[in-house]
C-alpha cells in the first residue's frame, strides 16, 4: 500500500480560488477512470468512489491515487458477488500480491452479474448509484455512476459554500436541473 502525503481530491477542489481548467480537470478525470477500471479488471467493485476517497499524490503534476478499500467487494465470477464477500480473504488474490484468481477481463461490464445479496446504504449518498443507496441488485456499473457525479462535479464551477455544493450535488443525483434559456 502506498502513503499519499498530499491532499484528497475533496480538499483540492474546496479551494475556491484554485485555477480549474477543463483541461486539467479532465487530466485528473482519465487518471481516475483508469485506476478504476483497473480496479474492476481486478474484479472489484469499490462501491464507495468520491473525491474524498482520491488522493492528489502530487499536486504540481495533477496525479491522484485511488484509495480507501474499506467497502470494497471482490467477484471472483460472475455470481460470487455478495456484502460478504470483501479483500479480507486470502485466498482472493489481485489485491494481496497480483497473483492468484485470474483477474476478470475487459469485459467486466457484461461478465459480473448482479449482486445476489447487496448491503443496503453502503457508500456516501451523493455519489452511491440510485440502486446502491436503495439496497437493489447491482454489479460493477455502480462505480460508473459514482464517476459520472465526480465529472459532473470536477466540470461545475468552484462552489461557494459547502451548502451550495451539497444543494448542486443532491439536484444533480436527483435529477433535477434548472431549465436553461426558458426551455422546459
Amino acid at each position: 500500500m502506498q502513503y499519499c502525503a498530499g491532499r484528497n481530491l475533496a480538499d483540492y477542489l474546496a479551494v475556491p480560488s484554485r485555477p480549474m481548467e477543463l483541461s486539467r480537470m479532465l487530466k485528473i478525470f482519465v487518471q481516475i477512470a483508469s485506476a478504476l477500471m483497473h480496479v474492476h479488471s481486478c474484479g472489484l467493485i469499490h462501491r464507495d468512489l468520491k473525491p474524498a476517497n482520491i488522493f492528489v499524490a502530487d499536486v504540481e503534476r495533477d496525479e491522484i491515487k485511488l484509495g480507501d478499500f474499506g467497502l470494497s467487494r471482490y467477484a471472483a465470477n460472475a455470481s460470487s458477488l455478495n456484502a460478504s464477500t470483501s479483500l479480507d480473504d486470502p485466498q482472493q488474490g489481485c489485491l494481496s500480491n497480483g497473483v492468484g484468481d485470474t483477474p476478470l477481463s475487459m469485459s467486466v461490464w457484461s461478465n459480473m452479474s448482479e449482486s445476489t445479496e447487496v448491503t443496503a446504504g453502503v457508500g456516501t449518498y451523493l455519489y452511491a448509484s440510485p440502486e446502491q443507496v436503495a439496497g437493489k441488485k447491482y454489479n460493477a456499473k455502480t462505480d460508473i455512476y459514482s464517476l459520472g457525479m465526480i465529472l459532473f462535479e470536477l466540470c461545475h464551477d468552484r462552489f461557494g459554500t459547502t451548502m451550495e455544493r451539497y444543494i448542486t450535488l443532491r439536484d444533480a443525483r436527483d435529477s433535477k436541473f434548472l431549465a436553461c434559456n426558458g426551455a422546459p
